[in-house]
């Protein structure tokens, strides 16, 4: 009782229309929660459909050649960043295990491009860009001594990954 007193007070003092009490007859009943639901009676979930992202990686998403890895899309960054767009996470992540089971491969040189601008500033955040796909391939397990990292400054923009040396 107190407290609602004193709410009708501040909302008096802010200038608020004042609230006019309910009387006791006229406040809901409370009803008491069902009985819980049994898993049988349950409706099932609505399937949901998972990001592309989050799906394991394809090992068929990567090409090798005598002198280059392609890979069948473009890796994508996060506006003019050098930030992985993490719908390239399983391209990146197929890179790996390519690189994992072909261990003849001994170094590859992964090359990388900015957007539009002047081309100092393209070649920086290219750089850049090599270099972050460099920590996540690093991350997913690759030997660091097999990678090396170059920014250019071509357009279009696109990444791309030289094999340096070969057995």
């Amino acid at each position: 009782m107190m407290r609602a007193l004193a709410t009708c007070l501040l909302l008096a003092a802010c200038g608020a229309p004042a609230a006019r009490p309910v009387p006791l007859a006229a406040r809901a009943v409370i009803a008491a929660p069902p009985e819980a639901a049994t898993p049988a009676t349950r409706p099932a979930a609505p399937a949901v459909e998972r990001p592309s992202w989050l799906e394991p990686p394809r090992r068929g998403r990567t090409v090798v050649t005598s002198t280059t890895i392609t890979i069948l899309d473009q890796i994508g960054f996060i506006g003019v960043s050098s930030m992985i767009d993490p719908i390239s996470f399983p391209m990146l992540d197929a890179l790996a295990l390519t690189l994992d089971g072909t261990p003849s491969i001994r170094g590859i040189e992964i090359v990388a491009s900015g957007g539009d601008g002047p081309a100092q500033w393209r070649l920086l955040l290219g750089d850049e860009r090599a270099r972050v796909v460099i920590d996540y391939l690093i991350h997913k397990g690759v030997d660091r001594a097999r990678l090396r990292a170059r920014g250019t400054a071509t357009v279009p923009v696109r990444t791309s990954f030289l094999i340096l040396d070969r057995d």
